[in-house]
């Protein structure tokens, strides 16, 4: 026991040598570019700086966007036009999700000769995270399938929210800010300054505050539905999310 915890201990101590080398920094002098892997936040590129021996300031872009795929998806058919209640319908849709952002971050150290961090900042992006296009050219009810001339008024429940479709087509979308607070606590230095290339891992939230759920050509949208049926439920368990976990990897080098 007493070897494992000197040997821990000289690991500990080994690698905070390794990585403390802000003693002394002059503000805006030395810059290193970093590539970013995360999880949720995609992968980015940035550049670092240091303002002084306890803070570190960081701007980039992360990528993050998945490809259109298509899927059936669940719809309802109005009462009325072909029984007494409402059918269960199913219609194609085309989802996305886009999660890109620019971002300006800070890196605080509390002691300038260890490299544990907290970090806060913002994330800027598109405030429509996830969008939806259901279009139904046939409409299957009860495994029939029905021309869209023949079922003219039909809507989708995403969570609480109804919304209606015009024109054979349902567009959604899950909307949050566009300026994404951020917190986090990493290890490792803004630019590292003992060698060339250095990494930095961090764990924090990007805050986008509480989704709603939008549509840009619905003729009528209704919320807080109290029959409102669950249609998907990624959009039920997005709709409900006020912040993403970012996990991150940045893998930099030293310019000057």
């Amino acid at each position: 026991m007493r070897k494992s915890i000197i040997f821990l201990l000289s690991v500990l101590f080994g690698t905070t040598t390794l990585f403390a080398q802000r003693d002394g920094v002059e503000p805006f002098k030395n810059l290193s570019v970093g590539l970013n892997i995360g999880i949720l936040s995609g992968v980015g590129i940035d550049a670092g700086t240091y303002v002084s021996d306890h803070v570190g300031l960081r701007a980039g872009f992360s990528y993050l966007k998945t490809p259109s795929f298509d899927n059936d998806f669940d719809a309802w058919v109005e009462e009325g036009q072909h029984a007494n209640y409402n059918y269960e319908a199913t219609v194609k849709a085309n989802a996305r999700v886009n999660l890109s952002t620019f971002k300006v971050l800070a890196d605080y150290y509390p002691n300038k000769k260890w490299p544990f961090h907290v970090t806060g900042g913002f994330y800027i992006g598109a405030s429509n995270i996830v969008t939806v296009d259901a279009y139904a050219d046939d409409i299957k009810v009860n495994g029939k399938t029905y021309k869209r001339e023949d079922i003219k008024n039909w809507y989708i429940d995403l969570d609480d929210t109804r919304i209606k479709a015009k024109d054979g087509k349902v567009d959604a979308a899950i909307t949050t800010w566009s300026v994404k607070p951020y917190v986090g606590i990493g290890f490792g230095n803004t630019v590292p300054m003992k060698h060339r290339v250095g990494v930095m891992g961090e764990l924090g939230v990007m805050f986008h505050g509480k989704p709603k759920i939008t549509s840009k050509t619905a003729p009528d949208i209704m919320t807080h539905v109290a029959e409102a049926d669950e249609s998907d439920e990624f959009f039920d368990v997005m709709h409900k999310i006020v912040g993403i976990p970012v996990l991150s990897i940045r893998i930099c080098g030293r310019i000057f």
